[in-house]
């Protein structure tokens, strides 16, 4: 019964995976003519120009990408991905331009080639509505400022006012303006029409338009320097049409234009609040959990071989000579090594390190032509994730077995082999079925620590709980209660998880 139960399970989760890997949105045209199709990459959330909205894409860079793609008869697969992620998946070949909200600069222009402008822009300082004191760019100094990282606004304050005012910076531009309207920092800086529409969208902000354009510029479509020039003078030429047939027009009022929603105040406003999320996202926080469970589940598998078999080679002799011997020695260095390296580098580098470094070479090194991605020999990133908690937990659960294998008296080795019993043998017959009960706790709490280290795969876009939680705050600019229920979504699971584990531990010393 019990084994069923894992089994139906399991399918239950790889189902949720399939569609989950699946999800990506491909635009179909029906007047493609050129056969082409593009995977062009947009800005996770940063409405007006990209958000989710019942779990489809939209905002100006995603309907202006798609109208591109129709006047000139290609197809496209819009990806949407943190900013940050952006340049990284370029230059790796993992998607080929990108439309997201991108200021066309010259440091930029190094690495990538821009379209024509298709948004000019510019940016502003935004204060707590309290504030009286900031009016232009000069009442900026000695203040604490709160910028967006890669953006225009960390550039502006890079060039003009650092050593003048304390700089804080931050991934999104939720979590920045959330500084601001907890007074956490005096001002923030973002693109005009962004500020305009995350206000619009709160009628009880306490935020407000401290200044005026800061700076003038541009926002690009851009593709990797000296690539896809075909794919560039189509966007252009697709831009020109589109603003002489007035449909550039109707994209940009549709997002830019708009009343405020009013919302209740009070206590019925806080349910209403979360009733509203849970509404709105609860059924995607729940595939994000399935997709967090699975991703865990799979990779501590594999773990525990890693682990096994590294804490297995400690204790295996090297006393002989020989080619066997040498092996030996050598399997046992690398082994150390291997553990000394993931223990001492950080699991946001070694994710950032493997998606965007190995992952993109592994068709090249290897020739591989499977598809568990988008492109053939590329590996999605569910896929990736669970190859990298792996190989990080694989590392801290062979210390576990190492010292759970040296916690047995040295006496039980020394009689099975008086015995005539092998090294081997000794080890899977006597010593590992007794340390292995002994370490069943310490792999149980790598597990509930592998399951909490997947929300650092939100760096490479894979859709866990953590993710499908951005998406939701970036998108109703809740952040406060959106993560107090993916906290609670965190706390329940592992909470029940820890019962489960305990139950076994006790069932254990009987």
């Amino acid at each position: 019964m019990k084994k069923r139960t894992l089994v139906l399970v399991s399918l239950v989760l790889t189902i949720l995976i399939f569609f989950t890997a699946c999800g990506k949105k491909e635009v179909k045209n029906p007047n493609a003519k050129t056969g082409k199709k593009y995977i062009i990459a947009v800005d996770l959330i940063y409405p007006p120009f990209s958000f989710k909205e019942n779990n489809v894409d939209k905002g100006i860079d995603v309907d202006l990408m798609k109208a591109v793609a129709k006047t000139q008869g290609f197809e496209v697969e819009i990806q949407p991905m943190d900013f940050g992620g952006i340049i990284p998946a370029m230059e790796s070949g993992q998607i080929d331009g990108a439309i997201a909200g991108a200021n066309i600069t010259e440091e930029r222009k190094k690495v990538v080639d821009f379209s024509d402008p298709y948004y000019d822009t510019g940016i502003v300082a935004i204060i707590h509505r309290d504030n009286n004191t900031i009016k232009t760019g000069k009442d900026l100094v000695g203040k604490r400022l709160a910028v967006k990282s890669g953006t225009a606004g960390e550039r502006y304050v890079q060039e003009n006012l650092k050593g003048k005012s304390e700089v804080r910076i931050y991934d999104d531009t939720v979590s920045m303006l959330k500084a601001v309207e907890n007074k956490q920092a005096d001002a923030g800086f973002e693109d005009l029409p962004v500020v305009l529409y995350t206000l619009n969208q709160d009628p009880d902000t306490q935020l407000k338009v401290g200044t005026g354009k800061l700076t003038n510029v541009g926002n690009g479509f851009m593709v990797k320097k000296g690539t896809h020039k075909e794919l560039l003078e189509e966007f252009n030429k697709g831009l020109k049409t589109l603003r002489q047939n007035g449909e550039y027009q109707k994209i940009v009022d549709r997002y830019t234009k708009g009343g405020k929603t009013v919302e209740k105040g009070g206590i019925a406003g806080v349910i209403d609040s979360y009733r509203g999320i849970l509404t709105g996202y609860g059924l995607k926080f729940l595939r994000g959990l399935a997709i967090t469970i699975y991703i865990t589940v799979v990779s501590l598998f594999f773990a525990t071989l890693i682990g096994l078999g590294i804490g297995y080679l400690n204790f295996v002799p090297t006393d002989k000579k020989g080619f066997h011997s040498k092996m030996i020695k050598v399997s046992q260095f690398l082994g150390k090594e291997y553990i000394d390296l993931i223990r001492g580098t950080p699991l946001m580098v070694q994710t950032i390190f493997f998606y965007f470094g190995v992952v993109p070479l592994l068709p090249k090194l290897l020739k591989l032509t499977f598809h568990l991605s988008s492109e053939p020999g590329m590996l999605s990133p569910e896929i990736s994730g669970i190859i990298i908690i792996a190989l990080n937990a694989g590392a801290f659960l062979a210390e576990i077995f190492r010292g759970g294998i040296q916690a047995i008296d040295k006496g039980q080795m020394e009689a099975a082999r008086s015995l005539g019993l092998s090294f081997n043998k000794s080890m899977t017959k006597v010593i590992l079925p007794q340390a292995i009960k002994n370490m069943i706790p310490a792999i149980l709490n790598q597990f509930i620590s592998s399951l909490k280290d997947t929300s650092l795969l939100v760096v490479i876009g894979v859709a866990d709980l953590m993710k499908e939680g951005q998406v939701a705050y970036k998108t109703n600019f809740k952040t406060f209660e959106t993560m107090l229920i993916v906290a609670a979504i965190y706390y329940i699971v592992i909470k029940l998880l820890s019962k489960l584990f305990k139950k076994v531990e006790d069932k254990l010393k009987v």
